[in-house]
C-alpha cells in the first residue's frame, strides 16, 4: 500500500476560479531569496517549494491562511499567507548580528510623533515625561498598576498600519495576547540566539504591550500599532520563538506591589538609564533610549555567564520580580494522510505520486484521485504537543461530501457512524503523545460534474474547558491556548472521484480533460461549454483514455457523443497489451456495438478513439452502456422441432439485406504501424506499469493475457447456432 501524505504540485500558472497559496521565503539576515524551502498550507494535504527567486504557488483551499515552512539551515517558520516568510539562519556570527542591528537603525520605543492625532491624551504626556521633555509629567494613574492586575489580558488591539491605513479609520485586529507575543518576538529578538536570551524577550515583550492594555492603551482606537512606533508584529512566527512563549506563559514583572511595563534596546550604557552596572554592553545606547533590557546583554550573560530568564529580568529591573508562569497547557495539533486500498495502476507512475494523482489536470492537478467504488484510507493524527495533558472528553469529528464519499469501515474506537459528522471519542492525550483514528472511504458519486473537489473534513470538536468548536464551518467558541492553524483546529483532505464507464466534461475548467490525452495528430485538448474540445492536426485525431479499471463483460456499447458528421474507431486494450485494429469496433451514430468484439471480455484497462478527418471536433460525453441480460427461453412456447436439418438463413439488416460485419476503416490507422508525432505510433503511447510497481499495486502488466485478437463468436451468431436446439421434435 502506498501512502499519500501531502500531495500537491508546484504550478507555474493556476486558474483564477480556484484558491492560490503563494508567497515569498527569504533570508532574514540577508534579505536574499531561500530556493527549495518546503511549504506547506497548514491544515491541508498541499504543499510545493520555492524557486530560485524563493516564491511559491501551489493549489490553495477556502479557510486555511498560514503555511508551515522549512529549508535547510533555517529555523522552521510558520507565517500568513500574503506576509513574506523571512526565515532566520541557525547559525549566525555576532558579526553579522551587529551588521543587521545598524542596517536596521530601529528607533526608540513609543518613537510616535506626539502630534499624532490617533494617540490618546494619556498616551501623548507619558510619551512626553518618558523623553524628559520640559515640564511633562505623566498622568497619575499612567504607568502604575496594582498586583490585583497581574493575570495577564485575554487579548489586544492591534493597529495594522500600512499605505492606505494610516488612521484608526483602519483596519484593527484583536488577538490573544500569547499569539501577539508570538509575532513580535522573532521580530524583535535575534530568533538564532540562545533559548535564555529569547525567553528573557518573550517576558519584555509581553510586558511592554500588557503595560499599555492597563493604561488603556496607547490610541484611540488600539492597544499598539505594529511598527518600530510600538513593537513590530508580524503574522510569522518562529519555532524557537514560540518555544520562549510557550516557556514564559503569562509571566510578567512587578515591583512594590505594581506591575511593571518593560522596555528594552538592542544595548545599554553602563550603567543604564536604569542604574545597572551592565559590563556585558558595549558601554553605549543603542536603538534609541537604553532603559530597561539590554537585547544583547541577554545573549551575552546566557551564553558567558550561563544565567537564565528570571535572572536576566531581575537584574536589568532592580528591585522587581517576574510572576509565575500560568499552569501549563495541553497544545493540540492535526495531521492527515490518504492511503490507497484498491490499487489502481497508471500511465506515469513517477509524475502522479505513484498514481495518487492518476489525472493531473485542470483544478484536479495534485489532488488525491479514485473511481467509484474504491477504498482509500483516511488516517487522522491529533497530537498534543503541549505540557498538560488534553481532556479525557477530547473528541473529534469528520464529516463527508454527500453522495460522492461514503464511509465503508472504521478503525477508530468509539466512533459514532451512521450519521453526520462521525465523531471520535480519542481523549486523554497526554504531553508528547499522539493519537490516530483511520477511516475507511469508499467513492459513491462522480464528482467531477459538481465543479469542486469531494472534501472531506476534520476538526476538534471539544477538548474539555480548553478547546470547543460545534461545526467545521464555525470559528472556536471557546480556545484557551491552542495555537495550530491560527487557532481553529481543523483539516481538509480533497479528493476527485470519477467514473471508471464515463466521462461527461462538466467540470468547469477548461483544463480538467479527465484524464484523455492527445497521442497523435492531436495540437490541444480542452473543455468548454461541457464538451471535450479536440483540435486535429492530422487525418486522424486520436485519443488515449486514462487507465480505468473496466469490466468489460458488464457492458454492451459505448457511447461517443461526438459530433453527428464525425466518423471514428474505438480501441481497447488490457493491461499488457497493445492497441490493435483486432480489438477494435466503429463508431456508429454514435455508438459502437462492443458486446462479443474480439478481446471486449474481462477486465480491460483502457480505451481509444480515433476520430476520421482533420479540424475540431466535439465530444460531449463518452459513456460505457450497460450489457442487455442473457437470453431466457419463454417457457410458455413450445421449443422448435429439432429434425428441421439446414443451414439457418443469413441474418438480415435494418435495411432488409444480408448483414455484413463493418469493415475497418483503411484511413484509421493501424496504432502498431503508423508513425506518431515522435516516431512510431506503438507502445510508446501506452506506457506498461514497471514491474516493481506492479507487485506494488498487484497489477500484473505482463503474461497471462491472450493477445491472439481471437474471442467469443458475434451474439447473433451464437443464437442461430442454439436455436435447433430449442425446436420440439415432431
Amino acid at each position: 500500500m502506498r501512502t499519500l501524505v501531502a500531495t500537491l504540485l508546484l504550478l507555474p500558472a493556476l486558474a483564477l476560479a480556484r484558491p492560490v497559496a503563494s508567497g515569498r521565503v527569504v533570508d532574514g539576515l540577508t534579505g536574499a531569496p531561500i530556493p527549495d524551502a518546503t511549504v506547506s498550507l497548514i491544515g491541508t494535504l498541499h504543499h510545493g517549494a520555492t524557486d530560485a527567486a524563493g516564491r511559491f504557488a501551489f493549489r490553495g483551499a477556502e479557510g486555511f491562511e498560514w503555511v508551515a515552512i522549512d529549508a535547510e539551515g533555517y529555523g522552521a517558520r510558520e507565517t500568513r499567507l500574503g506576509v513574506d516568510a523571512r526565515l532566520w539562519p541557525l547559525h549566525v556570527d555576532d558579526a553579522e548580528v551587529e551588521a543587521w542591528f545598524e542596517a536596521r537603525d530601529r528607533p526608540a520605543m513609543d518613537s510616535d510623533d506626539l502630534g499624532d492625532p490617533d494617540l490618546t491624551d494619556a498616551a501623548r504626556a507619558w510619551i512626553a515625561a518618558a523623553r524628559g521633555l520640559p515640564g511633562a509629567e505623566p498622568p497619575p494613574t499612567v504607568g502604575r498598576f496594582k498586583v490585583g492586575e497581574l493575570t495577564p489580558p485575554a487579548t489586544i488591539r492591534i493597529y495594522r498600519r500600512g499605505p492606505e491605513n494610516n488612521s484608526c479609520q483602519g483596519r484593527v485586529d484583536v488577538i490573544p495576547l500569547e499569539e501577539y507575543v508570538r509575532g513580535v518576538v522573532p521580530h524583535e529578538w535575534i530568533p538564532s540566539w540562545h533559548q535564555e536570551s529569547l525567553n528573557a524577550g518573550a517576558v519584555a515583550a509581553r510586558g511592554y504591550g500588557w503595560g499599555w492594555i492597563l493604561r488603556g492603551g496607547k490610541y484611540d482606537c488600539a492597544d499598539l500599532d505594529d511598527t518600530t512606533r510600538s513593537q513590530v508584529y508580524r503574522d510569522d512566527r518562529d519555532a524557537r520563538g514560540d518555544a520562549a512563549v510557550e516557556n514564559t506563559r503569562g509571566q510578567g514583572i512587578h515591583r512594590d506591589g505594581e506591575f511593571l511595563a518593560s522596555e528594552y534596546s538592542a544595548e545599554n550604557g553602563d550603567p543604564t538609564d536604569f542604574g545597572v552596572a551592565e559590563p556585558l554592553c558595549s558601554g553605549r545606547a543603542r536603538n534609541g533610549h537604553g532603559r530597561g533590557m539590554c537585547q544583547w546583554g541577554t545573549q551575552r550573560w546566557a551564553t558567558q555567564r550561563d544565567q537564565n530568564y528570571v535572572w536576566m529580568v531581575e537584574h536589568y529591573f532592580p528591585g522587581a520580580t517576574v510572576s509565575s508562569p500560568e499552569a501549563p497547557r495541553p497544545n493540540l495539533t492535526l495531521r492527515q494522510a490518504l492511503a490507497r486500498v484498491d490499487p489502481q495502476p497508471c500511465a506515469d507512475p513517477a509524475g502522479t505520486y505513484d498514481c495518487a494523482d492518476f489525472v493531473p489536470d485542470g483544478r484536479s492537478a495534485g489532488l488525491f484521485d479514485l473511481y467509484v467504488g474504491q477504498r482509500v484510507d483516511l488516517t487522522v493524527e491529533i497530537a498534543n504537543e503541549g505540557a498538560a495533558p488534553a481532556p479525557a472528553n477530547t473528541t473529534l469529528a469528520v464529516t463527508l461530501p454527500a453522495g460522492l464519499l461514503a464511509l465503508d469501515a472504521t478503525e477508530a474506537p468509539g466512533a459514532v457512524g451512521g450519521a453526520d459528522p462521525v465523531t471520535i471519542e480519542v481523549g486523554p492525550i497526554g504531553p508528547g503523545e499522539r493519537r490516530s483514528v483511520r477511516l475507511t472511504l469508499r467513492g459513491a458519486g462522480y464528482s467531477v460534474p459538481t465543479g469542486q473537489p469531494a472534501r472531506v473534513r476534520s476538526w476538534v470538536r471539544r477538548a474539555g474547558d480548553i478547546y470547543d468548536k460545534p461545526t467545521w464551518d464555525a470559528a472556536p467558541a471557546v480556545n484557551e491556548g491552542q495555537t495550530f492553524n491560527g487557532g481553529d483546529l481543523r483539516t481538509q483532505a480533497e479528493l476527485d472521484v470519477f467514473d471508471p464507464a464515463g466521462w461527461t466534461f462538466e467540470g468547469g475548467d477548461a483544463a480538467l480533460v479527465e484524464g484523455w490525452r492527445g497521442v497523435r495528430d492531436v495540437s490541444a485538448l480542452t473543455v468548454d461549454g461541457g464538451a471535450l474540445r479536440v483540435a486535429g492536426a492530422g487525418a486522424a485525431p486520436t485519443l488515449d483514455g486514462p487507465w480505468a479499471p473496466l469490466d468489460a463483460d458488464a457492458y454492451g456499447a459505448v457511447e461517443v457523443a461526438l459530433d453527428p458528421a464525425r466518423r471514428a474507431r474505438l480501441y481497447w486494450r488490457a493491461a499488457g497489451e497493445d492497441f490493435a485494429d483486432a480489438r477494435s469496433a466503429e463508431v456508429v451514430d454514435g455508438r459502437a456495438e462492443v458486446a462479443g468484439a474480439p478481446g471486449w471480455r474481462g477486465p480491460l484497462q483502457q480505451l481509444r478513439l480515433a476520430i476520421d478527418g482533420a479540424g475540431e471536433t466535439r465530444i460531449d460525453a463518452i459513456r460505457l452502456v450497460a450489457a442487455a441480460p442473457p437470453l431466457v427461453p419463454d417457457a410458455d412456447v413450445p421449443p422448435a422441432p429439432a429434425n428441421d436439418a439446414g443451414p439457418p438463413p443469413a441474418p438480415i439488416d435494418d435495411l432488409g439485406a444480408p448483414f455484413q460485419p463493418p469493415p475497418v476503416d483503411a484511413r484509421v490507422p493501424s496504432p502498431a504501424r503508423d508513425a506518431g508525432p515522435g516516431g512510431a505510433f506503438d507502445d510508446a503511447f501506452v506506457p506498461r506499469a514497471p514491474g516493481a510497481n506492479s507487485r506494488a499495486t498487484g497489477v500484473s502488466s505482463d503474461g497471462g493475457c491472450d493477445t491472439s485478437g481471437d474471442g467469443p463468436a458475434p451474439l447473433w451468431l451464437m443464437l442461430l447456432l442454439i436455436a435447433p436446439a430449442t425446436r420440439r421434435r415432431r
